[in-house]
């Protein structure tokens, strides 16, 4: 099942201009380690992430920045974050060893990890309660040659079930009782993508 994700916690180098190279580890609160509003460059060393299947791709993530951050993979930029997620391809720019870099001003580092996706997944997954009704939002991005099947359960019960094309968003409403939701994306008899909420 996917996603499937390969945490990066440390340890990491951690060089600001005029200290010593030391290391620490991520996720962290960079007051922690006196480093809030620094310019701080954090490095990591990591290998290939085992065998990676025609179907599957690697994403580099980052869970929030509170702050800025610019990342690099094998010396490639990969892009910039402010006050928020992170994510990106990296398939391509694997190779048997890898260096990660990220060039952080900031207070705060989220989880930073490899995440093994299949070539469809969900984005933008979100449930709500609205005049009695449960709505369940979000879109498949990606790509996949056939259809895909959408499966939403409330509370470990079936709630809905539709086909769905990569690139399609979907807004569901309910009326069923139940606070947990799971949505899950199905390829065949594969669950490609899953994601569990909470709704109040």
């Amino acid at each position: 099942m996917y996603p499937h994700s390969i945490r990066l916690r440390g340890p990491w180098e951690c060089r600001r201009p005029g200290d010593k190279p030391r290391r620490i580890t991520v996720p962290c609160l960079l007051a922690d380690w006196d480093l809030a509003d620094a310019d701080v460059l954090l490095t990591r060393k990591f290998g290939y992430p085992g065998r990676i299947d025609a179907q599957e791709r690697v994403w580099l993530t980052l869970a929030h920045m509170e702050g800025q951050v610019a990342i690099s993979l094998n010396g490639a930029l990969l892009g910039e974050a402010r006050d928020g997620p992170f994510a990106s391809d990296v398939t391509a720019l694997l190779g048997p060893r890898n260096q990660l870099e990220m060039q952080v001003r900031g207070v705060r580092i989220g989880e930073v990890a490899m995440e093994i996706r299949a070539l469809a997944f969900l984005e933008g997954v979100r449930a709500s309660r609205a005049d009695g009704k449960l709505q369940v939002e979000g879109r498949v991005v990606g790509t996949c040659a056939g259809p895909l099947e959408l499966y939403i359960l409330v509370d470990g019960r079936h709630a809905l079930y539709r086909t769905i094309e990569a690139g399609q968003a979907f807004l569901a409403e309910l009326e069923k009782p139940g606070h947990n939701v799971r949505v899950e994306l199905v390829h065949v008899s594969t669950v490609w993508y899953a994601v569990e909420l909470v709704c109040s």
